[in-house]
């Protein structure tokens, strides 16, 4: 048996172990959004430092709402991962992982697929502190309520794989790929 990864529903196995809740401990509850996608042809566009491909990621929209009232910053804290699918089985036939990361955007609205135009104007308000060839890459971020755009991407272009993007707050939050 092989452990990846641990989630938020993790505490749960913790409170019937010792009788205690996050939420009794005084944590609000966390909520888990993932989805997977892939690298492939066109949709392998690299990252914004090829802003003429760039656009051809997959996008995720995000809506974070409802902050803590206990945080008296009124910011949403949130936790973003990346994980890339599948590379040490083909390790074997040469395979190594890519240099993946991600960059988040704020919009006033969520009106559809990001273009090249809206990239050249407007800089990441979030991103992974690096491209890197780990499994997987995350960041926590403190954001203001609100809709953004999550841009998860190989550092070059045409560098294909499939992925894993996961999204955890303990705020109220919706999320979908984008068409």
């Amino acid at each position: 048996m092989e452990i990846c990864n641990l989630g938020p529903d993790v505490m749960d196995e913790v409170r019937e172990m010792t009788g205690v809740s996050m939420e009794d401990a005084g944590y609000g509850r966390w909520n888990t959004r993932c989805h997977l996608g892939a690298w492939i042809g066109d949709t392998a566009g690299g990252c914004r430092n090829y802003l003429d491909t760039f656009a051809n990621n997959s996008q995720f929209a995000m809506t974070l709402s409802n902050p803590n009232p206990e945080d008296e910053d009124g910011l949403c804290t949130i936790i973003i991962a990346v994980l890339q699918k599948n590379r040490r089985e083909m390790k074997p036939q040469g395979f190594e992982n890519l240099a993946i990361g991600f960059s988040v955007y704020k919009v006033n609205e969520i009106r559809g697929h990001l273009d090249r135009n809206f990239f050249a104007l407007n800089k990441s308000c979030a991103r992974s502190s690096a491209f890197i060839n780990l499994r997987e890459v995350t960041g926590r971020f403190r954001l203001q309520p609100g809709s953004y755009i999550i841009v998860p991407s190989t550092f070059e272009p045409g560098r294909e794989g499939e992925y894993m993007l996961r999204m955890y707050t303990n705020v109220s939050i919706s999320s979908e790929e984008l068409g």
